[in-house]
């Protein structure tokens, strides 16, 4: 019966101290605190008529990997005449980040087990893309021809598939993974300071 009132009493102390440890970032990013680097961003989104910027969405977002790439997007249109058709292109250069880690705030009060105060057992949630940031002055236009001179929406449509093709080529060079990878070892790290031996971290 004591073990399990110790337990109650500890479980609810690591979750304040994750949360802490998760305002601590937030405090640092808005120039509060000392911080640690740069770890959070503004988050770009396209609309349909524009690129905006958004505030981030949440504080509980450890952001453990990243990808910047800068790549072609090309698109053609073809256009029907009386004797031959015509083709005109469009074409990209885009560069972008991409930034992928894990959400805190889905932890629950049972992924964190401890079975005495050396051993504990920590679940995080899978990790996930958390922005994709494509800033305007990083789209240049390097070629536009007939019906893209004319077609706003049209190459805004082209911008949006580049966001896309940004997130694709992140998860192709396995960025979940490494996410993974970093959201284990800086938990570890962490229960470690806390004074734990035994420390075995899953993910969902």
């Amino acid at each position: 019966i004591n073990h399990i009132l110790i337990m109650k009493k500890i479980i609810p102390v690591v979750l304040l101290i994750t949360g802490l440890i998760v305002a601590y970032f937030a405090l640092s990013y808005f120039g509060l605190v000392p911080g640690l680097g740069n770890l959070f961003k503004y988050e770009v989104k396209y609309e349909k008529t524009a690129l905006s910027l958004e505030n981030v969405k949440a504080v509980a977002k450890l952001f453990s990997q990243r990808y910047t790439n800068e790549f072609i997007v090309e698109r053609k249109h073809k256009n029907k005449g009386y004797l031959y058709d015509t083709e005109d292109k469009l074409i990209l250069i885009v560069k972008g980040t991409t930034y992928a880690g894990t959400d805190l705030s889905k932890m629950k009060e049972e992924d964190i087990k401890i079975s005495d105060s050396l051993t504990c057992e920590i679940t995080l949630p899978q990790a996930e893309i958390l922005q994709n940031i494509v800033n305007p002055s990083d789209i240049n236009v390097f070629l536009t021809e007939g019906y893209w001179k004319t077609n706003y929406d049209a190459v805004q449509k082209v911008k949006v598939e580049a966001v896309a093709e940004l997130e694709k080529k992140a998860k192709d060079k396995k960025i979940i993974d490494k996410a993974n990878e970093k959201a284990i070892a800086i938990m570890k790290n962490f229960m470690q300071s806390l004074g734990f031996k035994n420390i075995k971290v899953n993910i969902k």
